[in-house]
């Protein structure tokens, strides 16, 4: 089950990614999620990284993708 933010977060990126754009930057998703900073899209994507919904690309260092 995911949280609302956990939610939100997922969908924006998602959305980026299906029209052929790269994934937002943590500011991007700190301001569209109206965070006041960048740890909390950090924690969020650990959420969704041990949830499985995102996984690390191999050698890639930050880079993700939904699952």
């Amino acid at each position: 089950m995911l949280t609302k933010k956990q939610r939100d977060l997922l969908v924006m990126i998602h959305e980026r990614l299906a029209i052929g754009e790269v994934a937002p930057s943590f500011d991007e998703m700190r301001v569209a999620l109206g965070l006041k900073s960048k740890s909390g899209i950090h924690r969020l994507i650990g959420c969704l990284r041990r949830t499985r919904f995102f996984r690390a690309i191999a050698k890639q260092g930050a880079c993700i993708t939904c699952a």
